[in-house]
């Protein structure tokens, strides 16, 4: 076609009749048809007047305009702020392994300062992990009803006086008990932020956003040893906590001037403006100066609910959430693989001071390897999500599949298909990595052999912990933060269980490598809980939905007979 036809086309009157072919239209003579011949004998030659439609095409006029309107969106958010969420979720929970992680070079430096044993040391990080594990559950029910922001404001006003406290204190006693409240303060930044994530992002979509959000967690172990061992080497182990303090202090101010929030039970999908302590200072001031210029009211849009009342947060709540048979499986699965990865990275300090006789800074550097393999992990695992996903659902509406409605919770899709079909392979590469890197360490093989080994092993653990960690908050939609600290829960109190223990076995006859081929047996045996997720989790998540519709009729019932 040229581009005169093409012009032609363009300017010509359209229709939304549907007529496409020469078919739907009708031969008519034309108003002022052409003569043949010429003169006044000359009779009317019919001619095809291309804008003239047969009848049984649709009547434009005499039809009712009915215009369509598209699906609404799952989030109203644009696609900068949502991108903009996600950093300040990543951000935040870069802070829960930056504490853990940044403390584990100057253990050594530590132990002499209190006049104690490594081991002895390693309860702090024991403790850590304990606290780690419990104060989620508190804050977990709390952000699905008091909303994101405030709990991330309270986290950080307990994580910067603890770490203030931690750089001036000097009993061990102290220590162990402000690691505690250190942890208490950052360890919840995770489960907030995986329920941002799940506010605003849709399931199609949210193993991608989930990966990016993980990047943040899984930069801790890369860049907090080296940090760690930076400053203790230079400036001693006091200088981690006022670093740690200064950082707090320069996210919150950040966090409180423009993280916007996003709990959809106050924003809805982001059309509802939010009011006092959820709205940012940013948002507030722009709302002022618009009602200022314009003399406009608030707006609530549609999508929203009514604020949920206040309720003192119960620490059982989100534990509730492992009575749930397929919750139950997945998340033992990944809190040991968890434990046994936990293992690897508090005891690398003292592997490599002990084999290779590296100070602060350079057992800082080690930690890269690992720290390097979850970042990447992280990115890639989050892509191959969606991609899953994709392949999941293109078969299963091959196979007659119903459209899923994730916002009602009546879904018959098999998420629990396509979030753990990869999970094979990373389990082998996970496995082999940590028989490896075991045997490497026993027979002090080249330094570079075990970090090439603790890459891989940080690469399919952290890709492991994204499968699940996305799973967990696609079983529960809307409570998602209370999901993730149950996920929490489970893994840290068992990363706390390996840390209290691996000293012990790198120290006794069995070694770092028939250790590690113990722990990888372990892991083993817990294979056939991946496989009664698969084979039974949809009928429990099926039988939880109708239990949830059937305890949410009766509750409105109630409330209607009142």
């Amino acid at each position: 076609m040229t581009a005169a036809e093409e012009n032609e086309d363009q300017d010509r009157p359209s229709t939304s009749t549907g007529a496409t072919s020469p078919d739907d239209y009708e031969l008519r003579p034309m108003a002022t048809g052409d003569r043949e011949g010429g003169g006044g004998g000359a009779t009317d030659k019919p001619s095809i007047d291309p804008l003239v439609v047969k009848s049984n095409s649709i009547d434009l006029e005499s039809q009712p305009s009915t215009p369509v309107t598209p699906p609404h969106p799952y989030s109203t958010f644009s696609k900068r702020k949502i991108n903009f969420i996600i950093f300040m979720a990543a951000l935040a929970g870069l802070f829960s392994p930056l504490s853990a992680n940044i403390y584990f070079p100057a253990i050594s430096q530590l132990a002499t300062h209190f006049h104690t044993t490594p081991t002895r040391i390693n309860l702090s990080i024991t403790t850590y992990m304990l606290s780690q594990a419990i104060s989620p559950t508190l804050y977990g029910s709390l952000t699905d009803t008091l909303g994101r922001r405030p709990v991330y404001v309270l986290t950080f006003l307990v994580y910067i006086p603890a770490n203030i406290a931690l750089a001036v204190q000097d009993s061990y006693a102290a220590l162990l008990v402000l690691r505690a409240l250190q942890a208490a303060g950052a360890a919840s930044v995770i489960a907030v932020g995986a329920g941002m994530v799940g506010d605003v992002v849709p399931r199609e979509r949210r193993g991608g956003a989930m990966g990016w959000f993980n990047v943040g967690p899984m930069l801790g172990p890369c860049i907090g040893p080296v940090i760690g061992g930076a400053l203790a080497d230079k400036y001693g182990w006091r200088a981690i906590f006022w670093f740690l303090a200064i950082c707090g202090g320069v996210f919150l101010a950040f966090l409180v001037g423009w993280l916007p929030e996003t709990l959809r039970a106050i924003v809805g999908d982001g059309s509802v403006e939010a009011r006092g302590v959820n709205a940012s200072l940013w948002e507030l001031a722009r709302r002022r100066r618009r009602r200022r210029k314009s003399g406009l009211e608030r707006v609530h849009s549609r999508g929203g609910g009514e604020r949920p009342k206040f309720r003192f947060p119960n620490p059982i709540a989100p534990l509730a959430i492992l009575k749930e048979k397929d919750v139950a499986c997945a998340l033992l699965f990944s809190g040991v693989f968890y434990g046994v990865w936990y293992m690897v990275t508090a005891s690398t300090s003292v592997i490599f001071e002990d084999k290779y006789g590296l100070n602060e800074t350079e057992v800082g550097l080690t930690f890269l390897a690992n720290g390097m393999g979850c970042l990447v992990g992280s990115i890639l695992q989050g892509r191959i999500l969606d991609w899953d996903y994709r392949i999941t659902k293109a078969r299963w509406a091959r196979e007659g599949g119903h459209h899923d409605n994730e916002t009602e919770g009546e879904d018959s899709f098999p998420i629990e298909r396509a979030r753990l079909r990869s999970l094979w392979w990373l389990c082998l590469c996970f496995g082999g990595g940590c028989i490896a890197y075991g045997w490497t360490i026993e027979k002090r093989v080249h330094i570079s052999a075990p970090l090439i080994f603790q890459f891989i092993i940080g690469y399919s653990a952290t890709s492991i912990f994204n499968t699940f960690g996305t799973l967990v908050v696609d079983l529960f939609p809307g409570r998602g933060s209370s999901a993730t600290a149950a996920n929490n829960f489970v893994r840290c109190a068992l990363g706390a269980v390996g840390t209290a223990v691996v000293d012990e076995m790198l120290g006794s006859r069995v070694g770092a490598g028939w250790g590690f081929v113990l722990l990888i047996g372990v892991c083993a045996c817990c294979s056939p809980l991946v496989w009664v997720v698969l084979r039974f989790g949809p009928g429990w998540r099926g039988e939880r939905v109708r239990r949830e519709r059937e305890k949410a009729c009766a509750k409105a019932a109630a409330a209607g007979g009142k």
